[in-house]
């Protein structure tokens, strides 16, 4: 039950970042939902745990966008990764306040290194086709700091949603049949 809800929970989550979220935002603000999920379940679930999940995520944005195909599942591994030995060696959940401004760190930090990530992928890519590049990578503009922004309040609602579904669907089931039993 678990697996079937994380899976349609993945999927979901994909669907909305590459068809919805058009619609309600500009083309360089959208929130980058896959990566707030990546980032929930890492700190909920644990890297070790949520590896098949970074990892189908990714494999379906890549799926959906105009990136080489990989760069999107590389870097959300990595930032997985990072965040999962980031959170082992700091205790981030030790007060609400640090938590919640290192999640927004957190967030800001993994949006601007997946860019630069997929931004190198599409890089090597023009370079190994002998093509010029004509994406530029605009880090310090306005849309970027939106789209940051925006990411970050998605991460939060994603974050409190996903804790709150995992409570419901995951743990009390567990609690009433150990009860029970």
């Amino acid at each position: 039950m678990k697996n079937l809800t994380l899976f349609l929970f993945c999927i979901f989550i994909v669907f909305l970042q590459l068809s919805v979220e058009g619609v309600f935002f500009s083309e360089r603000r959208i929130p980058d939902l896959a990566l707030t999920l990546v980032i929930t379940l890492v700190l909920t679930l644990g890297f070790k745990e949520s590896v098949k999940w970074i990892l189908l995520t990714g494999i379906l944005i890549d799926a959906g966008s105009s990136a080489v195909f990989g760069t999107a599942t590389l870097s959300f591994f990595l930032i997985g990764w990072t965040i999962s030995w980031f959170a082992d060696v700091a205790d981030i959940r030790s007060r609400k306040t640090f938590f919640l401004a290192t999640f927004a760190l957190l967030v800001a930090v993994s949006e601007i290194v997946k860019n630069f990530i997929v931004w190198g992928g599409l890089k090597t890519n023009a370079s190994y086709s002998h093509k010029p590049l004509n994406a530029a990578l605009h880090i310090f503009s306005a849309d970027h700091f939106l789209k940051i922004l925006y990411t970050i309040v998605a991460a939060y609602i994603l974050y409190y949603i996903f804790r709150r579904v995992s409570r419901a669907l995951f743990v009390e089931p567990i609690k009433l049949m150990k009860r029970y039993h």
